[in-house]
């Protein structure tokens, strides 16, 4: 362990001596930049005195040199990142197939600690590296440019034949004793000639504008009633007894909620069992009322029978027909005794073509579809009566 130790240390050494005499290296750099910059900063010198000024037009000598530094600087960092790394590595290799020895574990740390320890220190010269660059490039930048303006004072007040105001466009009088002195003209810039506009592609033919067709319900009140009578209500061949003992199905016991035919049975006159079973819907007015009011054809529809009679008899949107029977007709039971007093309520639906009646009964039976055909008019006097909308 102590000799991996020694080839860290070594390691990081080196880094730290190389970074150090190219840190120190730089930071002469300025110097000679500045002193280069001043003599090759002057613009209007021919390529002659350029030449004997040791300088090339338009260079910059003290980038390059920085440049070159920074290259050889980024080379030796990473490499001596790169044994740092390999060293953790072997370090994390160490620490895994240490199999719980505390010496081979401490001795993994240690390696991986002073691997980590070398890395930090390959970033920081490599930092410090670029930092130096910067200042020593603005630095010698800014001299250039300060020597180059004290240049142009002295130049102002000799007798020096190189022209030396950069910004003077004015060639020289050629006075007396005066030299003709060439003067450098950049080449006026190309015109620019503007590509030519791509064809704009033909706009495609307006195709006639989509109308959007609204979906209207177009059921009839008599489907309307037909499919929730269907819904509601126990399927044909249901006895009453399994109407009773089985309950009011799940999606009638929705539909009693939802239209609140219960509403104030509580404090009806009924007696108690029948207000008991008034309150579950179980009763043959409170199902007809359902029926309409769920369905949406009539949400006024009454839940007493002698209610819905005087319902129908006085809207314009029921009539009373004598005719064969049809899905969604009401049919009240009129006493033989005494035709004005109501005894019952059914309710007509169809099923695959054929005619069915469905009803309930209070305290024997929830809605259910009890009978194919409708009932004899012998028996008892029959009103029906019709939605006609």
């Amino acid at each position: 362990m102590s000799h991996t130790k020694t080839k860290i240390a070594k390691i990081l050494a080196s880094v730290i001596a190389i970074t150090g005499v190219m840190t120190c290296t730089i930071l002469a750099t300025p110097t000679f930049a500045d002193a280069f910059d001043a003599a090759c900063s002057v613009s209007g010198l021919t390529a002659e005195q350029y030449a004997a000024a040791g300088c090339s037009s338009n260079s910059s000598n003290s980038n390059d040199f920085g440049n070159v530094i920074q290259q050889i600087v980024s080379i030796i960092v990473g490499i001596s990142g790169s044994i740092a790394l390999v060293f953790i590595i072997i370090g994390g290799v160490k620490y895994m197939t240490a199999n719980g020895d505390a010496t081979k574990i401490k001795n993994a740390k240690e390696t991986i600690t002073h691997a980590a320890i070398g890395l930090v220190i390959c970033a920081l010269a490599f930092a410090i590296t670029n930092w130096v660059i910067a200042i020593s490039t603005n630095g010698s930048t800014g001299g250039g440019s300060g020597g180059g303006e004290s240049q142009q004072g002295q130049d102002d007040g000799g007798d020096d034949d190189i022209p030396v105001s950069p910004t003077d466009d004015t060639p020289p009088d050629d006075g007396p004793g005066g030299e003709k002195t060439e003067q450098v003209t950049e080449p006026d810039p190309e015109p620019e000639i503007d590509p030519e506009p791509e064809p704009e592609p033909d706009p495609e033919p307006e195709s006639a504008p989509k109308t959007k067709t609204k979906k209207t319900n177009t059921k009839t009140s008599q489907q309307k009633l037909v499919e929730t009578i269907n819904k509601l209500a126990w399927p044909y061949g249901t006895t009453k007894a399994e109407a009773l003992s089985n309950g009011p199905t799940d999606a009638y016991r929705i539909a009693v909620e939802e239209t609140n035919i219960t509403e104030g049975e509580e404090n009806s006159d009924f007696s108690a069992k029948k207000k008991a079973c008034r309150l579950q819907g179980m009763a043959c007015g409170m199902f007809v009322g359902v029926v309409f009011r769920y369905s949406g054809v009539d949400p006024d529809m009454p839940k007493l029978t002698k209610d819905i009679l005087a319902h129908v008899q006085s809207s314009s949107h029921y009539v009373e027909v004598t005719d064969d029977f049809k899905p969604g007709d009401i049919i009240i039971y009129m006493n033989s005794k005494d035709p004005t007093k109501t005894v019952h309520t059914e309710i007509v639906t169809e099923i695959d073509g054929k005619i069915y009646t469905a009803k309930a009964a209070v305290c024997e039976a929830f809605g259910f579809i009890y009978r194919q055909g409708t009932p004899s008019k012998k028996k008892y006097t029959l009103r029906v009566f019709r939605r006609i909308d």
